[in-house]
């Protein structure tokens, strides 16, 4: 049996033959353990692998960087005999016999060619050659992607082979099942299109190959801006055909791609919804309670895909076939462990409070909040967002456990005690794959002094990430009446954070009138401000709502962007403040100005996501709701995947919108947004019977005779001209009109 267990497709991997993954201390180390495994068995010289590995570098220092390199592995792998990694004069092999490497596995199945050899190559082919792997630059990243284009040549021969076997074997299911890794592969592949719109009429599943036909056009118009061929045209007319004959579709057995959950929304998927509205949740945009719609901006697009894979492709290769992506975690839901950003990565662990003093939790949490907010301002870094990393507020978690589940390299955690006017600071910086301190330090500083605390501290973790730290951009504004009203400040802007009903608006405006009341210069306190208003202007807040709710939350933001004009939550909140006003155009320079003053902003994101879609661009605005989920993946996920669905059904993407809505609920099932959204798109994928129990149940239980298409427009009209086909869908479905 072999040592080691090397993984190559689909990302990089080593284990041993019974035990955890190994891990390797540098990139360059990783990098050295694919070249010597693409082929055990074949000596590589010295000299290449340095030259593929430091290009840059002079042949002596190459070679020095070798050297170290092959000694990390080894320390890694325990290979203090070199039983593993061999060297043989001026070149190294990797001893066949040591190790099992899945791409030499996958060549000799292939190179056999039998039809169990196939579907054992198929087996092992789980993704691309080193996929997101991001190994190293120069030639071994143009190396890699040669090997990845040739394998995945392979991989496209095995499963065609396999389809064709299956079909001619009648093995229909197997079939189906090929066609889609065929198709995660190479979505533009119309042939394979087709297949699975014949085999699911064979079964009688007409509205799965009317749904697959819409996929493969609205594929091949957005990446090719072609019509479908004649061939696939005519199909598509058959199947309409049956379709008119028999009548009435009953429901269906399910699209081709099933959504990750819930199966099915016939009966159990909606569960009973008691006195709810129709009206949104927010994180970003607004109350932990129902809110009646998210706020709007803009920003220019994200680099578009070149290819539909990251869009189609992965979805289905990691829903349908492998089907582990997404699991459910009581009520949330999570996503896998992310890959590495290729930027230095950081989460903040809120500081833990020393003083003895539970009152004093508030002063741990915003020095948390505010250190999270000046390493958000680091050139080129990547940082979890607040509300994420607060989730891990009096936990017991392994610094290695948060670095994996955030995909993050970094973790900062520490303490903080406050005595009198004294404040003691601890901080260590962690690397998260290995759990070696790469820094730490204590500050004893008056209280008053606490500022120059966390620029010290900013500015040293700026040095160790080699990262420039926005200095020029990111003036802190210090408090200039007296320590009390800043404390006021602090104490209702920690309230903010995760407010979970009314209450916590209601203390968090006294404490914040307080604040500017003994001191009317504190941006903080009037960002706060601005966000309070703005819950209250969506849901009634006893003794905070008033008619106005909405101009005193666009007045409080300009006055934070007054007095403070690098104060990133203020802009966002006023370009939300236009966007509501019916002004989207006039938003779209404070989301930029938000996103620019603070790139790892996940509310920044939201907004430009919103106000594309309120500017008739949906198709433009799913990366922002991406990574905006990717700053702050585990705060209210739900809340991001129901915004993306929206863009979906507004882009005609119908399927994908099933696939984040169906994830939506799961995280949040009251949403009613999500609800109907999901509602919408089950009746315009033609899944019509499953869309009216969906709704019946929805109306019944939470809505009454007071949700008609007519009140949704008035609600949602702002999110622009897409918003007409959701209310098409949910006409279909049998919503009244008035």
């Amino acid at each position: 049996m072999a040592d080691l267990s090397v993984r190559l497709f689909g990302g990089f991997e080593v284990r041993r033959s019974a035990g955890p993954s190994i891990v390797f201390p540098t990139r360059k180390a990783r990098a050295l353990v694919a070249l010597l495994a693409r082929h055990p068995g074949q000596l590589q010289t010295r000299e290449a692998l340095a030259a593929i590995l430091w290009p840059n570098s002079a042949e002596p220092e190459a070679h020095g960087s070798l050297r170290q390199a092959l000694k990390l592995v080894r320390r890694a792998i325990e290979d203090r005999d070199q039983g593993v990694i061999v060297s043989e004069g001026d070149a190294l092999v990797l001893k066949p016999a040591a190790v099992e490497v899945d791409v030499d596995c996958f060549e000799q199945l292939y190179e056999a060619g039998t039809w169990q050899a196939l579907e054992n190559a198929a087996e092992l082919y789980r993704g691309d050659f080193l996929q997101g792997a991001n190994l190293a630059d120069g030639p071994f990243a143009d190396w890699a992607l040669v090997e990845r284009q040739r394998l995945h040549e392979h991989a496209l021969e095995v499963f065609s082979k396999l389809l064709a076997h299956r079909l001619d074997a009648g093995e229909t299911q197997l079939a189906v099942d090929a066609a889609l890794r065929l198709l995660a592969f190479d979505p533009l592949e119309e042939t394979v299109h087709r297949q699975l719109m014949q085999i699911y009429l064979e079964q009688g599943r007409r509205g799965a190959a009317i749904e697959q036909y819409r996929l493969c056009r609205a594929i091949l118009e957005r990446e090719l801006g072609v019509q479908p061929e004649p061939e696939t045209e005519g199909l598509y007319q058959e199947i309409c055909r049956h379709r008119s004959q028999v009548g009435a579709p009953a429901i269906d057995l399910g699209p081709p791609v099933e959504p990750a959950a819930p199966p099915s929304l016939a009966e159990d998927a909606i569960p009973a919804q008691p006195d709810i509205r129709a009206v949104a949740e927010t994180d970003c945009l607004g109350p932990d309670d129902e809110v009646d719609a998210p706020g709007r901006a803009s920003h220019a697009p994200p680099r578009r895909r070149a290819r539909v894979w990251a869009g189609v492709a992965i979805p289905i290769l990691v829903l349908v076939i492998l089907g582990t992506a997404w699991w459910l975690d009581e009520g949330e839901v999570f996503q896998a462990s992310p890959q590495l950003p290729t930027k230095p990565s950081i989460a903040v662990l809120p500081f833990e409070n020393l003083s003895g003093d539970p009152d004093q939790d508030y002063f741990a949490d915003a020095f948390t909040e505010d250190l999270i907010t000046d390493l958000s301002r680091i050139r080129d870094a990547f940082v979890i967002a607040r509300r994420t990393s607060f989730t891990f507020k009096g936990k017991a978690v392994g610094v290695k456990e948060v670095a994996a589940d955030l995909g993050v390299r970094y973790v900062l955690e520490g303490s903080v005690r406050r005595s009198g006017g004294q404040v003691r600071i601890n901080a260590q910086l962690i690397d998260g794959q290995t759990g070696s301190h790469v820094w730490s330090d204590r500050y004893d500083r008056a209280l008053t002094d606490v500022f120059s605390v966390q620029n010290n501290v900013t500015g040293q973790i700026a040095a160790i990430l080699k990262a420039e730290l926005r200095r020029a951009e990111s003036q802190r504004q210090v408090p200039t009446a007296g320590l009390k009203a800043w404390d006021y400040a602090l104490r209702g802007n920690v309230l903010l954070f995760n407010p979970t009903g009314a209450k916590d608006f209601q203390d968090a405006k006294a404490l914040l009138d307080k604040a500017l009341q003994l001191d009317p210069t504190i941006a903080l306190a009037w960002s706060g401000l601005a966000f309070v208003h703005y819950a209250a202007s969506l849901r009634p807040i006893p003794g905070v709502s008033v008619p106005n709710s909405k101009d005193l939350s666009l007045k409080a933001a300009q006055k934070a962007v007054s007095l403070d004009p690098k104060n990133a939550e203020g802009h966002w909140i006023i370009g939300v403040g236009y966007d509501r006003n019916g002004q989207p155009e006039r938003g779209l320079a404070s989301c930029d100005v938000a996103m620019d003053l603070n790139p790892n902003n996940d509310c920044a994101y939201v907004c430009a996501g919103l106000t594309n879609m309120a500017l008739g661009k949906p198709t433009e605005a799913l990366p922002y709701f991406q990574h905006s989920l990717r700053l702050n993946p585990r705060f209210r996920p739900f809340v991001k995947y129901t915004y993306m669905g929206l863009a979906y059904l507004q882009s005609g993407q119908d399927v994908e919108a099933i696939d984040v809505l169906n994830r939506a609920i799961t995280g949040s099932p009251n949403d009613p947004l999500a609800n109907f959204a999901l509602t919408s798109a089950l009746a315009l994928v033609g899944r019509v019977e499953e869309a009216r129990v969906a709704l019946e149940k929805s109306m019944t239980q939470a809505y009454s005779d007071r949700t008609t298409i007519e009140t949704l427009r008035a609600s949602y009209s702002w999110m622009g001209p897409g918003f007409e086909r959701v209310l098409e869908g949910l006409r279909l479905a049998g919503m009244p009109e008035q």
